[in-house]
């Protein structure tokens, strides 16, 4: 009976540990009382899937509990759309970045009787995955959204003025940031104007109207 005793409590740290793990896991949303960066770029995710921002939050949570992951606390709908305004401004601050450094650097379209300008420039951008920050004349063009809102009509001046406006936007955001501190790289309105090698569009004269509107306000 005594060596049945001591079998049985030998075998106590063995069934301890397999309910521990058989118990759901509990994880945290936030470090240091901030949201880690990977929830937040979940939020981001889903919300450009669609989802409500103020549902958001309750389905990363049911999510992870169909993996056996508790999460302590839910994200509410303001911080959602806080993460996603930090995504944006982020994406700015990455756009000015990859203009100071590409050697050189459009598009409209209508929906429903409504003007609406879809803005992209083709930049030579850095191999991120490689960790490599320089660019080379060489390498393929990347396209990068810039915006796409609604505009008053189809003339080269309402394109020339949207486009103004997003290279104000980057190059405020860019030069406030600490990726401008640290790299030094300068970015002005002049700057760009001298790196804008072409514009294409939708309609035959609002391309290159654009663009030299664009460069004679820039100068």
């Amino acid at each position: 009976m005594i060596r049945a005793l001591k079998a049985r409590c030998a075998r106590i740290p063995e069934r301890l540990e397999r309910a521990r793990q058989s118990l759901p896991h509990l994880s945290r949303l936030k470090h240091k009382r901030t949201y880690t960066p990977q929830i937040r770029a979940l939020a981001h995710q889903l919300a450009r899937f669609g989802c409500a921002r103020s549902k958001i939050g309750t389905i990363i949570k049911n999510t992870a509990a169909l993996f056996g992951v508790q999460l302590k606390g839910t994200m509410s709908r303001r911080t959602v759309g806080r993460a996603i305004l930090e995504g944006w401004v982020a994406a700015q601050v990455q756009l000015g970045y990859e203009m100071s450094k590409t050697p050189c650097i459009q598009d409209s379209t209508g929906h429903k009787h409504q003007n609406i300008e879809a803005q992209h420039a083709a930049l030579r951008v850095a191999d991120y995955t490689s960790g490599q920050t320089d660019v080379s004349i060489k390498q393929t063009p990347t396209t990068r959204v810039l915006s796409i809102r609604p505009t008053l009509d189809h003339t080269a001046e309402q394109s020339k003025l949207g486009w103004l406006k997003n290279f104000a936007t980057i190059i405020g955001y860019y030069i406030r940031s600490p990726l401008f501190q640290r790299e030094g790289l300068s970015l002005t309105l002049q700057l760009i104007a001298r790196k804008i090698k072409g514009m294409n569009g939708d309609q035959g004269t609002s391309g290159p109207t654009t663009k030299t509107t664009c460069s004679g306000s820039a100068t």
